[in-house]
């Protein structure tokens, strides 16, 4: 009955990834004072456009190859830096729709897609030593933005609308 499903273990460290990402951006949406609803609407759309860029962008890269197969999304295409543009977009849309502060709430979500880039890629560490570099990138960037930026640049009335 199950002789067909295979584990991917580049899916399942995007699974939690994003698992962890979701509970670091929750503790900082309600940080800033956004309520648990706005938090979760908010995660969704960026999970959504993220998947979406990424695929789009890593489609774009390699020329839209093997695009029947644009909609599995755990077959190792995937496009980081697209992502965080569809992502920027969504949440410029739904800050300006809800008058929220579109820098205080990318305050909120870089870091913690950083992290989840770098946890998503931990599966290919072992079979290219770029890999080890990226993944050491994209967690050195986490702990600056959540460690230095954080505790001396960090201000909490950031980009608030008067509206």
């Amino acid at each position: 009955m199950f002789a067909h499903v295979t584990i991917r273990w580049a899916g399942l460290a995007t699974l939690f990834g994003c698992f962890v990402a979701y509970l670091f951006f929750r503790r900082d949406m309600k940080e800033n004072g956004y309520v648990r609803a706005i938090s979760q609407e908010v995660f969704l759309g960026i999970v959504v456009f993220g998947l979406l860029g990424g695929r789009i962008g890593w489609y774009i890269a390699n020329g839209f190859d093997h695009i029947s197969r644009f909609f599995l999304f755990f077959d190792d295409g995937f496009e980081p830096l697209m992502a965080i543009y569809f992502v920027m977009l969504f949440v410029f849309f739904y800050v300006r729709k809800n008058f929220m502060s579109f820098r205080r709430t990318l305050d909120c979500i870089i870091p913690h897609f950083l992290l989840a880039a770098a946890i998503s890629r931990i599966p290919y560490m072992f079979s290219d030593w770029r890999n080890i570099l990226i993944v050491g990138v994209d967690m050195l960037g986490y702990i600056l933005l959540e460690v230095l930026y954080r505790n001396y640049f960090y201000d909490k009335h950031r980009g608030d609308r008067k509206d």
